[in-house]
């Protein structure tokens, strides 16, 4: 099974928080959401590969060890959709095998 987060986004209606970090590194108790749904996810489910799209401030997301980072330039044009095909369109993911798909954004307790 692959995995891929969908984090691309800017979080503008976060204001000042996601200035200069995209949400999904937002932390909350020391871990960033990100981090977060990837050990629960490899705890939990058989993960192959993790990918996860990324737009706005990329730069930030290279402390992700064993994970692939998809860049969409065009990152602020589009909306989770658009997020989703851009990424299936760099060829990088096996979609022969299932694709758990989920949002940068998302709290896992």
């Amino acid at each position: 099974m692959e995995l891929l987060i969908l984090a691309a986004g800017r979080g503008s209606r976060l204001g000042e928080i996601t200035k200069n970090m995209p949400k999904g590194l937002i932390k909350i108790n020391g871990k960033s959401l990100i981090e977060r749904q990837i050990e629960i996810v490899n705890n939990e489910l058989n993960i192959d590969n993790i990918y996860i799209a990324v737009g706005y401030k990329s730069e930030k997301f290279s402390f992700l060890k064993n994970i692939k980072r998809l860049n969409i330039p065009n990152w602020h044009k589009f909306n989770m959709l658009g997020t989703f095909l851009s990424a299936i369109a760099l060829n990088e993911i096996d979609t022969s095998k299932d694709l758990l798909i989920t949002y940068g954004d998302i709290f896992l307790k």
